[in-house]
């Protein structure tokens, strides 16, 4: 996010409330704080064109940030009123206007507490572009283009989150053109709408709001009051935006609105917030209220927010000559993993090499070197949840004979500081307090008097043999054959045989891998036994028998592992016995 302007930043405000009585601003405090207004003209498209209607939108705003009512005129440099102006909603409002061209104009607004305003309104330059558009139809997006230029082409270009959905190319005949695009073209959510010259020049830009997939809920109950503990019957019914019956997953909840009383527009839903807000510049206020229901004046409300918070994910110049911001800050990764190798005698080994692979998890297969102290480091590591790894250290002249030590847990600083007291004014203390009590009561219940539920017995359990050798961990292993199911043979290798996994075969008494280079290892008990000992032992004394193929699960074995392995874990071992310390070798390290 650092590597461009704070527009890019993520902000999320999370109010806490308190049971203290916060002291209300009186009204004479009130009103001078709301003296102060602001007052901004954004024409729609980007340009004020001489000469062509426009449609020019507006926003007043307080300084707490949010939309105020103001009302006034527009007039020209001959004082002749030209429009009349008001906020429709939450401070924001349009008009239409034709300027005439080498005039001036300006606004006469008078705010709420009475405060008058004098605002010039620039023009463009009278060879630019005018774009009307018109989403008040459910199923068409209505497309107008006024110029001073009498035919020239255009390519008009909608997209959302960097993916075109819909291009055409048309003329502008006697400085006009008109058309339609078709919503079912476009997704739900903010559609970006761009006009460009034939020569890839951005003219005109705008973003609409498309929303094909809302859904009206009707509730309706079957009396009109309750007295209490009566039974309550609700009916509920759900259709799409042509209000046919729709087919979902619902929830719903029920709040004593006495004790917590709330505005169903004020609060931010999922929908909202990654159809809208994620994609608007500033604060939005009262998101939800633009889609509790689908009639035209919300719809008219909400292209007004388009008009006025609306901002251009794109800057269409930079991208075309493909220049774009040089990147200062390289993307962060959450996982580094650093030691040292150093010979049996604790010398540091220069220019070993040190390969890390993943286990488990994502794969992942990395080699490096060691500096002159012996260091490694594999940094810029991405990783979900938990994951296993191996790190196994190479020095051609000494072979196997070098002991990897990984550095230890590294401690991250708190970077965030403390924010701003938030003000809780949406936040009902008497709910707080009623919270509260509630929760004080709960803690003082008797446990012992309480009743109790029964034990729940959860049978069934993943395979997995008590004293198994697995340097990967018991049962993790491409495929485990208990000691039940291997029983019934005669002997041990008879029954691998008959339940042997793909990516193994056996020849002429001898197992073998098909992905991998040589014979299969057969591990028994933690200690390297030959192919020989799956025919001497019984299956009745085997515990279980883990099937590792060649791969990122035999890694940790080295070179051992090349074919694949069979651990075996017979019933003979005494449980808390260690493994035996020759598996693995000290070049190699495994790490959770």
């Amino acid at each position: 996010m650092r590597n461009f302007e704070k527009d890019f930043y993520f902000h999320k405000s999370i109010f806490v409330g308190s049971t203290v009585t916060v002291k209300q601003n009186s009204v004479s405090d009130q009103q001078q704080i709301n003296s102060n207004t602001f007052v901004k003209f954004l024409p729609e498209g980007g340009n004020l064109v001489p000469g062509v209607v426009n449609r020019e939108a507006f926003r007043a705003v307080g300084p707490n940030g949010t939309g105020t009512i103001i009302k006034g005129i527009v007039k020209d440099e001959n004082n002749k009123i030209v429009a009349e102006i008001k906020t429709e909603h939450l401070g924001m409002g349009s008009f239409l206007l034709k300027p005439e061209p080498n005039r001036s104009y300006h606004s006469m607004v008078t705010t709420l507490h009475g405060e008058i305003k004098d605002i010039p309104i620039p023009l463009s330059s009278p060879n630019d572009l005018a774009l009307l558009c018109d989403n008040s139809d459910a199923n068409y997006l209505k497309i107008s283009l006024a110029s001073r230029k009498s035919a020239y082409p255009v390519v008009i270009i909608a997209q959302s989150n960097g993916l075109i959905f819909y291009a055409v190319q048309d003329q502008l005949s006697n400085g006009a053109l008109t058309g339609i695009i078709p919503k079912r073209r476009l997704p739900t959510g903010i559609v970006q709408l761009t006009v460009f010259s034939i020569n890839n020049q951005p003219l005109a830009e705008r973003l609409v709001f498309i929303n094909n997939d809302g859904l009206n809920i009707g509730i309706k109950t079957d009396k009109l009051a309750y007295t209490l503990d009566d039974k309550v019957k609700i009916s509920i019914d759900v259709s799409d935006y042509n209000f046919k019956p729709a087919i979902g997953s619902f929830s719903i909840s029920v709040t004593n609105k006495s004790l917590l009383p709330f505005n169903d527009d004020t609060e931010e839903t999922i929908f909202s917030n990654l159809l809208l807000t994620s994609d608007l510049k500033g604060f939005v206020a009262e998101p939800s209220y633009y889609f509790a229901d689908t009639t035209n004046l919300r719809r008219a409300n909400l292209d007004l927010l388009m008009l006025t918070q609306g901002w251009r994910r794109f800057d269409w110049k930079k991208t075309i000559a493909n220049s774009f911001t040089k990147l200062s800050f390289e993307p962060e990764k959450d996982l580094k993993v650093s030691g040292t190798v150093i010979g049996l005698d604790g010398t540091p080994i220069k220019a070993a090499q040190v390969t890390i692979v993943s286990i488990t998890g994502s794969p992942l297969f990395l080699t490096t070197s060691t500096n002159d102290l012996g260091h490694f480091e594999f940094s810029k590591l991405d990783f979900i949840d938990s994951a296993k790894f191996v790190v196994r250290a190479v020095y051609l002249p000494n072979k196997n004979k070098v002991k990897v030590i990984l550095d230890g847990d590294e401690q991250f600083e708190n970077r965030y500081g403390i924010g701003n007291t938030l003000s809780p004014d949406s936040i009902s203390s008497t709910a707080l307090e009623k919270s509260y009590s509630k929760r004080e009561a709960d803690t003082g219940w008797n446990v012992k008097n309480s009743p109790m539920l029964k034990e729940i017995v959860i049978k069934g359990k993943t395979m997995k043999a008590q004293n198994s050798a697995n340097l990967n961990g018991a049962g993790n292993a491409d495929a485990v054959i208990g000691g039940e199911r291997l029983k019934k043979y005669r002997t041990l290798a008879e029954g691998i045989i008959y339940n042997l996994p793909s990516g193994f075969g056996e020849s002429h008494g001898a197992f073998y891998s098909t992905r991998g280079a040589g014979s299969v290892q057969v591990v028994l008990d933690g200690i390297y036994a030959d192919q020989s000992e799956l025919y001497r032992l019984n299956p009745a004394d085997v515990e279980s028998v883990e099937i590792i193929k060649a791969g990122s699960l035999a890694y940790v074995y080295g070179e051992k592992g090349n074919g694949g392995l069979f651990i075996v874990t017979t019933k003979q071992r005494k449980s808390g016995d260690a493994p035996s310390k020759n598996v693995p070798a000290p070049n190699t390290v495994i790490f959770t």
